[in-house]
């Protein structure tokens, strides 16, 4: 296992949100992922902030369990669900790694297009894969049929105690029970101190 990545808060000091970041990039499973800047000011009016940060840990993670389960399934054209996808860095890996249509899911819009952005920044190619859509897992069913989704993914996204069970049902309603063969879901997450809370 990798070591423990501290997450990247986008100029401030860890545990902090600031509000612009620049540019970076970073690598995942020997894959290079380009994040665009984060303009100042786009967090303003956001209900959930957690979306702007990077948590790389968690990631990484969702990564290092998807190339063991590519290993005896094909990633190359797999439809690929990110819930909860902040900055895209795991649906944009699922792109660069041969997923033939990725939709990014995240209930705040400056983040949807913040992940775009980083699909575009990826290249051509990545940026026709992925597509946006909002959607917040924890305000009832999924949109998606059971069965539409190869592999229905989340990095980070269980920061809160009640976000648990909502998950837990986005993911059986949308891998189906019994669920589907071809299909599988990931979740990366790094048990931590807590750097943001809510109500909880």
């Amino acid at each position: 296992r990798p070591p423990p990545l501290s997450p990247i808060m986008d100029g401030g000091e860890e545990g902090e949100f600031a509000d612009g970041a620049p540019a970076r990039s970073l690598q995942l499973e020997g894959v290079e992922i380009q994040l665009g800047a984060i303009q100042d000011g786009l967090r303003r009016g956001c209900e959930d902030v957690t979306g702007f940060v990077l948590w790389q840990a968690a990631t990484a993670a969702a990564c290092e369990a998807l190339e063991e389960l590519w290993k005896t399934q094909r990633a190359s054209g797999s439809s690929v669900l990110e819930l909860g996808c902040g900055l895209g860095a795991l649906g944009i890996y699922c792109a660069k790694r041969g997923g033939g249509h990725v939709v990014l899911t995240d209930k705040e819009m400056p983040v949807l297009n913040l992940a775009l952005e980083n699909a575009r920044t990826n290249g051509a190619a990545v940026a026709a894969r992925c597509e946006a859509v909002a959607y917040d897992f924890t305000r009832g069913r999924p949109p998606w049929r059971p069965g539409v989704f190869d592999q229905v993914v989340a990095s980070d996204v269980l920061f809160l105690d009640k976000l648990a069970e909502p998950l837990y049902n986005t993911f059986e309603a949308l891998l189906g029970k019994p669920r589907h063969s071809h299909q599988t879901g990931v979740i990366g997450h790094e048990v931590r101190r807590a750097v943001y809370r809510g109500p909880d």
